[in-house]
């Protein structure tokens, strides 16, 4: 959102142009900025519509993963080992699916881990957001020391795609479908 307050808003006003940047980092946050765009544009009932359905579909998606126990995710962004911490849109999708972010201790909502500190935290599920640009479930698997990570061990490597990718890093009204992608990677069980 910061070059969008830096660049792009600055250059619509001058044109004439009434701009709302929204920066939704939680589920909350998205159900606030459809609500708020909803009354912006005269679309109140409909957004409220949109929000109430969002929230019953997250709220069954809370009730199917709660108490079991949350597996320890590790998501890539990248091949140099960047991922998701604390405040970002990702990490509280994760802790919504019933998971456990190896990064949610990390100072920022982007961190870049070494590749022993994520063997250390041993996640038992792997995210690959790279997926699409070349990163797969066999070159995680031969990675040097990675062979013993539970995650690799038991085979629980997600290849996102291209469009699960999007939906996933877009805080918008398809943020429901996001969650419940994670939460079914997380807990197949809880689904059937």
């Amino acid at each position: 959102a910061s070059i969008h307050m830096g660049q792009v808003l600055p250059e619509l006003e001058k044109l004439g142009f009434t701009a709302l940047v929204i920066d939704a980092r939680d589920l909350p946050g998205v159900l606030d900025a459809i609500r708020l765009v909803g009354k912006v544009t005269g679309q109140d009932e409909g957004a409220e519509a949109l929000t109430a359905q969002m929230q019953e579909r997250a709220d069954a998606i809370a009730k199917a993963v709660a108490g079991r126990p949350r597996p320890r995710v590790y998501w890539e962004l990248d091949p140099t080992l960047w991922t998701v911490g604390p405040g970002s849109f990702v990490q509280d999708l994760i802790e919504r699916a019933g998971g456990e972010n190896i990064a949610a201790d990390a100072e920022m909502a982007w961190v870049q881990l070494s590749a022993e500190a994520i063997i250390a935290k041993d996640p038992e599920v792997i995210f690959l957001a790279d997926h699409p640009y070349g990163e797969t479930k066999e070159s995680v698997m031969a990675r040097a020391g990675w062979e013993k990570i539970s995650a690799v061990v038991n085979g629980r490597i997600v290849e996102l795609t291209a469009e699960q990718g999007d939906v996933v890093s877009r805080a918008g009204p398809r943020v429901v479908d996001a969650l419940e992608l994670i939460a079914r990677a997380l807990h197949p069980d809880a689904f059937q």
